[in-house]
């Protein structure tokens, strides 16, 4: 076999390989969103990222995050990088700013064979975003993430890390965050 020929079967093997890890991991993280039937009334998964409202738009509801779909389960690096922030803080980086491709080989290396989850719930004004890695080493809770920062009596934060899938739910207290933190806690599933 020519060395073409060893490297496109190697290649379709990595694949064939990464399909059928990101398929396995898939189930786990989409277990991650609370089902309806769990949900108080007027609780629910936002179907888009802005709402129009009369002549005004409004808009974050998905907090900002770079998907299409709520939820969002997938492997993008750009929103695997975004979700990692959110879940343990910002990458101390060199002292001199990365120029634009290495910053974004970094970013790649940073989440490299993670996938990821999030969901974004909203009960009238109130909201709850939900955020998931799943990896075989992702990082320890620092204290300075933003799971660690919820003094406020109307955010509530729940962090839950369970085997190789690290969770975090941030929100509005009240009954949706309850009943999802209490769906992430029994498993997810």
């Amino acid at each position: 076999m020519s060395r073409a020929g060893v490297l496109s079967c190697c290649l379709m093997i990595a694949a064939a390989r990464s399909g059928s890890i990101a398929a396995q991991q898939a189930p786990v993280l989409d277990a991650l969103t609370a089902p309806e039937a769990t949900l108080p009334a007027g609780c629910s998964i936002t179907p888009s990222p802005s709402e129009r409202h009369g002549t005004q738009v409004v808009s974050g509801f998905w907090d900002g995050l770079p998907v299409r779909t709520n939820p969002w389960t997938g492997e993008t690096p750009r929103v695997l990088s975004v979700i990692r922030g959110r879940l343990f803080g910002p990458v101390r980086m060199p002292d001199a700013p990365p120029d634009a491709r290495l910053a974004a080989k970094l970013e790649r290396d940073l989440v490299a064979g993670l996938s990821g989850y999030a969901a974004f719930y909203r009960q009238g004004d109130a909201r709850v975003s939900v955020y998931a890695l799943r990896g075989p080493e992702l990082p320890q809770w620092p204290p300075s993430s933003p799971a660690g920062r919820g003094d406020s009596a109307e955010r509530a934060v729940a962090r839950i890390k369970r085997g190789d899938v690290a969770v975090l739910a941030v929100g509005d207290a009240g009954p949706c965050f309850a009943a999802v933190e209490r769906h992430l806690r029994a498993g997810g599933g």
